[in-house]
């Protein structure tokens, strides 16, 4: 698990560039150090409930399958990377579906519409940005909390097993 999350961190550090040169860019007349900042920040904090913990748990998987010299049921490992893409799915969804969430709360009601950024058109207003910066906040806190909780219960799991006398 702990090789797992380090490869997670390296992809995660590799990602933020990115999207720090693409919010330099994208910023270039108007306070790009200060966007930067704030974008490198916000991954910063969500880091360990991303890719580390995704990376982490599929880490552990294989290295639990791997039995001596020849791997193990791979059922398991395929269940812990379709959870992890799952996962990474509602992350990436998050947005949308807090937009969603904000115009049917505090917009202009409820559309039955696949979530996506372009579909806020215009500027959003005050009721709007709160209802969507609750519920973006709440969707990301579940996700991490339910990645967390997996985590925690694998390496549990995985630490026993590793102590049991039938291990060694």
């Amino acid at each position: 698990m702990i090789v797992g999350a380090t490869v997670g961190a390296g992809f995660a550090a590799f990602e933020t560039a990115g999207y720090a040169l693409q919010t330099f860019i994208k910023h270039l007349d108007n306070h790009a150090v200060l966007d930067i900042v704030s974008t490198e920040a916000q991954r910063g904090v969500l880091a360990p409930f991303g890719h580390i913990t995704w990376t982490a748990l599929v880490g552990g998987a294989i290295f639990a399958a791997w039995r001596g010299e020849k791997f193990g049921p791979i059922a398991p490992v395929a269940w812990t990377f379709a959870g992890v893409v799952a996962l990474h799915a509602a992350w990436d969804a998050t947005y949308g579906w807090a937009i969603l969430v904000a115009k049917g709360v505090a917009g202009d009601g409820w559309h039955a519409e696949w979530p996506k950024t372009e579909s806020w058109i215009g500027s959003p207003t005050g009721a709007e940005l709160t209802a969507f910066n609750v519920a973006y906040d709440v969707f990301i806190g579940l996700n991490a909390l339910i990645g967390t909780v997996w985590l925690i219960r694998r390496w549990r799991a995985y630490s026993a097993e590793a102590d049991s006398p039938a291990s060694e």
